[in-house]
Order: C-alpha cells, then sequence, then structure tokens
C-alpha cells in the first residue's frame, strides 16, 4: 500500500476520502471550506448510509459538485450529483487549469508519446 494512503487508512477511509478530497481541490487552487464532519454529514444526508459505496469516478456514481463549476467547495456552494452529469456541465475543464498547471501537447508532441507507447 502507498505510504500516504496507509497513514490514512490507519484513521479510518473516510477520513482518508476526505483528505484526499480536500488535497485535490487545494491542487487545483480551489478553497476547501468543509470540515470533516461538515463533509461527512453533507454526504451523508445526501446519500445516506451507503454514501461510499455510492461516490467515486463511474459515471452512475456522486459527486460533490459546485455550482458553475466556481467558488469554494462550501455547503452553500455544491450540489450532489453523478460523475455523468459534472463531466457534462464542467467539460473536465477545472483539472488543474486553476493552479496553471495544466500541459498542453503539440500534435507532433501528442503522436511522439503514442509511438513511445506502440500506439502508433
Amino acid at each position: 500500500m502507498h505510504k500516504s494512503r496507509s497513514r490514512y487508512t490507519k484513521m479510518g477511509w473516510q477520513r482518508y476520502l476526505y483528505a484526499c478530497h480536500k488535497f485535490g481541490a487545494k491542487r487545483r487552487g480551489i478553497s476547501f471550506e468543509f470540515s470533516f464532519e461538515e463533509w461527512l454529514k453533507w454526504w451523508k444526508d445526501n446519500l445516506g448510509k451507503n454514501w461510499m459505496a455510492l461516490r467515486g469516478n463511474r459515471s452512475d456514481q456522486y459527486h460533490m459538485a459546485r455550482y458553475g463549476g466556481k467558488g469554494p467547495y462550501r455547503a452553500d456552494n455544491v450540489k450532489c450529483i453523478t460523475a455523468l452529469e459534472n463531466r457534462k456541465e464542467g467539460g473536465q475543464k477545472n483539472r488543474g487549469e486553476a493552479s496553471g498547471r495544466v500541459a498542453k501537447l503539440t500534435t507532433g508532441q501528442m503522436l511522439e508519446v503514442r509511438m513511445a507507447h506502440g500506439e502508433l
């Protein structure tokens, strides 16, 4: 098991998932204003006691999505929608753009990568 993952799983999966969500927001330059207790209550209120099995990145699983993909992760600025709905709404535009760390490859670079992986 990855070293950082084992540290959180000793505290419990719920705290691990919270830490991952909070870190992911920070990495993307998005304020995360939920305490662990508020975050946990939000998920349970929206999805019930089986919430951990219902949240995730598969199309039919649920996300905590910000309205309009803007502003902080905060109780009055998030909604519970499927991953598919979230992707349609945001076009996956939030992956790194806020931090300015988005890699943009040229067509030539893309071809080099694909050739190196035996895709061409």
